[in-house]
């Protein structure tokens, strides 16, 4: 796993853990059914901060004791500054057509006006009956002067009438109203033909319309897209340009950008505190002084689970605190001599010296000393195995002097 996605994944546990801490929190003040669900969750609860607990204390070990394990490897620097110097290739963004016009509301409002034209013509016709009308009148008056007969005369001749102009009325009535219905129908379909006719042309109208404002806008869009690709590569040729150049100048030992280099480099994520300064010797050499933390920065206890579960935390012993003291200071070391022989491909060697300031109880002032010399050279650095690497193992191959006891002066060692 690289150091960036190991960096990552603690974070995500630091992240998790305290959202889990804060669920906890929650589920204590939050009401249950009956007291002996109460008394379980309580205890689930507690049992889960303990765990919670030991794994942020077992974590925060782990990344000390990993200073050094989480820095790079150096040996294939030769390789990655070939393939960076490979010229990347622009990408233009792909173009994307705009939505085409569409004229909703106006084509729902031709149509509404057609509807509401066409039912108002349809509320006011009035059918063409007057002879059908006039023939039911004279029916029915026949119908009457035969009443009138047959009631004075009693005759045969009344009735006949009568019923001669009934069955004339009724017949009439009959014709006159389906007479109406066809001309309603005839009427209804005339209209509908007409102004379905004329909303097809306003409609035919609105996509010529649509059709030169969608046009119109995609041509805008293109002229737009063309200047923004065109802007973003000469951006991108420019950055490119300026970003080859950098590494042509890194490459060839060019001392201001190496000092930026290493700039971008130092800025490291460190479980503990750690300022670095530099000093570009030559475009082989490198100078490191790193202000590392003093023995506080070390957790004074060991903790483990008892069997029923809570944390325990035990005193470390001096000879324990004294080795993880040394770890560090050796971790910060290797870990800041990598990363200056990673970003910069002239170096070949990296000086470190490693300072702690503590207060000096004899004289009650602040005492810098120094704790740590050592030369890391590339030939010997770059086969090493970052990942399984014991720092403090590792300065036997490498001229160096190291004291970490106060008042002790530095021994050397010579590779």
């Amino acid at each position: 796993m690289a150091r960036t996605d190991r960096a990552q994944e603690r974070g995500r546990a630091r992240a998790e853990r305290e959202a889990e801490r804060q669920r906890l929190q929650g589920a204590r003040v939050t009401k249950t059914g009956t007291k002996q669900a109460e008394k379980r969750a309580a205890k689930e609860a507690q049992l889960r901060e303990w765990a919670l607990e030991l794994e942020a204390h077992q974590d925060r070990e782990t990344a000390i004791e990993r200073i050094a394990n989480d820095g790079p490897e150096v040996e294939g620097r030769d390789e990655m500054f070939a393939a960076l110097r490979e010229p990347r290739v622009f990408e233009p963004e792909p173009f994307v057509a705009p939505s085409p016009v569409r004229s909703v509301a106006e084509a729902r409002a031709v149509e509404a006006q057609a509807d509401a034209e066409l039912q108002a013509a349809v509320a006011g016709f009035r059918p063409r009956l007057t002879a059908y009308r006039a023939t039911q009148i004279g029916g029915l008056a026949l119908g009457a002067v035969g009443l009138t007969v047959a009631t004075l005369a009693h005759g045969p001749a009344g009735a006949g009438f009568l019923l001669l102009g009934v069955a004339v009325a009724v017949i009439a009535g009959s014709v006159a109203t389906r007479t109406a219905a066809s001309q309603r129908a005839d009427h209804y379909h005339q209209l509908r033909e007409r102004l379905d006719a004329r909303s097809r042309e306003h409609l035919a109208v609105l996509e010529r319309t649509d059709a030169e404002r969608s046009a119109t806008a995609e041509s805008h869009a293109r002229a737009q897209h063309s200047a923004r690709v065109e802007s973003t590569r000469r951006e991108f040729e420019a950055l490119e340009a300026e970003r080859l150049r950098s590494l042509d100048e890194l490459h060839a030992g060019d001392l201001d950008r190496m000092k930026s280099a290493l700039e971008d480099a130092f800025d490291l994520d460190l479980p503990v505190s750690c300022a670095a300064t530099f000093s570009v010797e030559s475009s082989e050499a490198v100078s490191i002084e790193l202000a590392v933390p003093d023995r506080d920065a070390i957790p004074p206890s060991e903790a483990k689970l008892l069997a029923n579960g809570r944390v325990t935390y035990k005193p470390k012993t001096e000879k324990r605190i004294q080795e993880q003291y040394a770890r560090v200071v050796s971790g910060l070391a290797l870990r800041f001599a990598s990363e200056a022989m990673l970003y910069l491909p002239s170096c070949h060697r990296v000086q470190v010296r490693a300072f702690s300031t503590a207060l000096d109880r004899e004289t009650g002032r602040a005492d810098r000393r120094c704790l740590l010399e050592v030369t890391y050279d590339y030939a010997t650095l770059a086969p090493m195995v970052m990942d399984a690497i014991d720092p403090v193992a590792a300065l036997n191959r490498f001229p160096h002097r190291l004291s970490l006891a106060p008042g002790r002066d530095m021994r050397s060692a010579d590779a």
